[in-house]
């Protein structure tokens, strides 16, 4: 996605929203109503598109290459890591 992230083609949400929310999605940890609903903002924004997409193919790769569960202090520590830094690019974009 472009560094800027700025409205989403779908009314009223922005690519930096969507991008939050998508975790969940490629985990499959939303009900039903919810991936549909964020797969279909996805699908009307080709910046969003374009993001997604290369998430997806990163987490494939990972979990292609990864046999072993990471502990889950370490997990715990690298995902607040990953958070606090979308949460400072978000701030200076």
């Amino acid at each position: 996605m472009s560094e800027d992230m700025g409205p989403c083609t779908h009314p009223g949400v922005s690519c930096a929203e969507i991008r939050r929310r998508v975790e969940a999605l490629l985990d499959g940890e939303c009900d039903p109503v919810e991936s549909r609903e964020l797969e279909s903002m996805i699908e009307a924004c080709p910046q969003c598109m374009e993001g997604i997409g290369q998430d997806a193919t990163i987490r494939r790769l990972l979990r292609r290459c990864c046999c072993e569960q990471a502990p889950a202090e370490l997990r715990t520590r690298i995902t607040t890591r990953i958070r606090v830094s979308w949460t400072r690019a978000e701030f200076r974009g």
